[in-house]
């Protein structure tokens, strides 16, 4: 989630869903995720707030393997 946070620019479950349910092939099964306690647990991780990816957030994305995908998605929109 936090990629789609940051490759979206996006802070809330319903921004997120109307990105994603653009695309013409899914990036993530939605069906079988619970997009909105997934959003409260990265708030509370500290991960996100009501702007988006904190700098604690960032940080976060930026050592993990999907910080190049979270990059193409943000270049994209």
């Amino acid at each position: 989630m936090l990629v789609f946070c940051y490759g979206f620019n996006v802070a809330a479950a319903e921004g997120m869903l109307s990105r994603l349910k653009a695309y013409a092939v899914p990036l993530l099964n939605l069906a079988s995720f619970d997009l909105p306690e997934s959003m409260v647990r990265l708030r509370n991780a500290g991960l996100i707030n009501e702007h988006g990816l904190t700098e604690q957030g960032l940080v976060y994305l930026m050592g993990c393997r999907y910080w190049a995908f979270a990059e193409s998605l943000r270049n994209e929109a």
